[in-house]
């Protein structure tokens, strides 16, 4: 938990947004300690796969088409592989 203030003070502020998620993902793949426990870290996966679910749909009913042939793929394999990640 230290850790993950340090972190949070040290770096810049678009970094450390995400580095929540890429700590739970790490803990969950087995890759690194849960910092706050294994219920929160399989709860957190859940929510965040969920997310990346809504934003297939928002990015399938963009209006740019860019957005929509770039970014659904590229959600689609987050969400694939939180999914994964969240199963197990």
């Amino acid at each position: 938990m230290r850790l993950l203030i340090l972190a949070e003070q040290m770096l810049p502020q678009d970094i450390s947004a995400g580095l929540e998620r890429r700590i739970a993902a790490l803990a969950k793949a087995g890759l690194a300690a849960p910092l706050l426990g294994e219920s929160f870290t399989s709860i957190s996966m859940w929510v965040l796969t969920a997310y990346l679910t809504l934003g297939i749909v928002l990015n399938l009913i963009s209006r740019s088409k860019t957005e929509r042939l770039i970014m659904t793929p590229t959600v689609l394999i987050l969400a694939a592989l939180y999914f994964v990640l969240s199963l197990h």
